[in-house]
């Protein structure tokens, strides 16, 4: 009888413990990721790299997005991972760079700020539909006016839940930078 009791007694406690879990997990909302501008790669690379190993048209884009994480949770969030995939809107599907933060937390009904280090690579080798001539108009080496490039990008945050669960959701984003690239290095024609 006694051990029906403690059986009893047992089972309560975890169906109340299991209860308790869904109904936290159902309180929780997912941080919200909000892009506040440009800054320099806080890796310290430069915004223009000639990378003439891979060809002599070869290039990489390197800047920092300043992000801010919005936490609206009673309990702390801690990204496994904050991970960005690239896209020149010429070719949508095929990356062409990003960027990736590891181990971030943030504390409950908290904004957290930060400069995440992002990369666009344009490789003759791999080449995309349009991107380097776009790349060359926007930046008013070919005779149009010069203006912000467009770089679309993935947004994927991996948050532990709890400590536990990792919860993982991709967020597509748009980012106008302006040209890295002095157009007075370059000459078109002859």
């Amino acid at each position: 009888m006694w051990i029906r009791c403690f059986c009893c007694i047992g089972f309560a406690g975890i169906v109340l413990g299991l209860l308790l879990l869904a109904s936290l997990v159902a309180l929780f909302k997912i941080p919200t990721v909000d892009y506040n501008g440009l800054a320099d790669d806080p890796t310290g690379a430069p915004r223009f790299k000639v990378d003439d190993a891979l060809a002599a048209t070869a290039f990489e884009i390197n800047l920092g997005f300043k992000l801010g994480i919005i936490n609206p949770n009673i309990e702390s969030a801690h990204f496994e991972s904050l991970k960005a995939t690239a896209y020149y809107p010429t070719a949508p599907k095929q990356p062409v760079g990003g960027g990736q933060v590891n181990n971030l937390s943030i504390n409950p009904y908290s904004i957290t700020n930060f400069t995440f280090p992002f990369h666009v690579q344009y490789n003759p080798n791999n080449e995309t539909a349009g991107m380097l001539q776009d790349i060359v108009d926007r930046c008013g080496i070919s005779g149009f006016p010069a203006r912000d490039i467009t770089v679309l990008y993935d947004l994927t945050p991996t948050v532990k839940l709890f400590g536990f669960f990792p919860l993982s959701l991709t967020i597509r984003r748009q980012a106008n930078i302006p040209c890295p690239i002095d157009s007075g290095l370059f000459h078109v024609g002859s």
